[in-house]
C-alpha cells in the first residue's frame, strides 16, 4: 500500500511539473498602457518599444512557408498598448514587396496582419474551440483602403458577431483607425481598434485593467503579385496554422499599467 501511495505521490508531481512547465513555456506579450488617446499617423514615435513581439523566424511561417525568403521578404517587430476603450497595434514590417492586394483578395490572402484576442480573462487556456469571446481580426495593411474582417466561421454561435470581410473589400470594424508610411524596407503601420467593435448585447464589452491577461496571437500574410492564384503565406507569433482553429496555440498578451 505505501508503495502504490508513493507511486501516485510522485505521479502527482510530476504532472504538476509538467502542467507548470506547459505555463511557462506559453509566451506572453506587453500591452502598454496609455494615459492619453494615441495618434494614428504612422509614427510610432510616442509609442513604448520596451517590449517587441517578434515575427522573423523560419520555424514561424505557418502556411506558404516554401515562398518565404527570408526576414528581408517577411518580418515584423509589433507593439501593443492599450486604454480602456482601444487597443492599439504599431508595426515595423519588413516585406520586398509591400502594398500587395487585388479588389477581392481575401484579407488572409494578400499583405495583411492577423489579431488573434479573446475578450474573456476567464477563458481556459487549454480550450481548443473558439468560444463566442474569440475574435480573429484581419487588418490589410496595403496602404489604400485598409479594408478589415473579422473570422468567426470557427464558431456554431457567434451570438450576433458574424463572419465579416472575409471576401475583402469592406470595413467591418467600427470605430477602427489605421495609417502606414513606407520605408526604405517595407512599412511602419499603426491602428486602433475598439473593445466596442468586440462586443453586443450578447457578448459583453471588455475592459481591460493592469495586470489582466487574454490569450492572444499575431499573424502577418504577404503576398508578392496580385493575380489569381499566385500563393500566399503567413507567419505566426506562436503556434501553428491551427491558431485559426484551437485558441490552445495562442500566446497570452498581458496589460500592463504605465511606466
Amino acid at each position: 500500500m505505501a508503495a502504490w501511495v508513493k507511486w501516485f505521490g510522485m505521479a502527482g508531481l510530476m504532472l504538476a511539473l509538467g502542467l507548470a512547465g506547459l505555463a511557462q513555456d506559453t509566451p506572453e506579450a506587453i500591452a502598454w498602457q496609455v494615459t492619453e488617446p494615441v495618434t494614428i499617423d504612422g509614427s510610432l514615435e510616442e509609442w513604448n518599444k520596451s517590449t517587441p513581439v517578434t515575427i522573423s523566424k523560419a520555424s514561424q511561417a505557418v502556411l506558404g512557408g516554401y515562398l518565404w525568403g527570408g526576414s528581408y521578404d517577411l518580418s515584423a517587430t509589433i507593439y501593443l498598448m492599450w486604454d480602456a476603450d482601444n487597443l492599439y497595434i504599431g508595426a515595423e514590417i519588413q516585406d520586398d514587396v509591400p502594398f500587395t492586394a487585388r479588389p477581392g483578395f481575401k484579407p488572409d490572402e494578400a499583405d495583411s496582419i492577423g489579431i488573434y484576442l479573446s475578450t474573456n480573462p476567464g477563458a481556459d487556456p487549454t480550450r481548443e474551440a473558439y468560444e463566442p469571446t474569440d475574435f480573429r481580426i484581419l487588418l490589410m495593411t496595403d496602404g489604400y483602403d485598409f479594408y478589415t474582417a473579422i473570422d468567426r466561421d470557427m464558431l456554431q454561435d457567434p451570438m450576433g458577431i458574424e463572419t465579416g470581410g472575409m471576401y475583402g473589400d469592406e470595413q467591418v470594424i467600427e470605430g477602427y483607425e489605421a495609417a502606414v508610411v513606407e520605408t526604405r524596407r517595407g512599412c511602419v503601420f499603426e491602428a486602433k481598434i475598439p473593445f466596442a467593435a468586440l462586443a453586443n448585447d450578447l457578448i459583453p464589452k471588455f475592459t481591460p485593467e493592469p495586470g489582466v491577461k487574454v490569450g492572444f496571437d499575431l499573424e502577418l500574410n504577404d503576398i508578392d503579385m496580385p493575380c489569381p492564384g499566385v500563393g500566399a503565406k503567413s507567419m505566426a507569433w506562436t503556434g501553428s496554422s491551427a491558431i485559426r482553429t484551437s485558441p490552445a496555440e495562442w500566446g497570452v498578451l498581458v496589460f500592463q499599467a504605465a511606466e
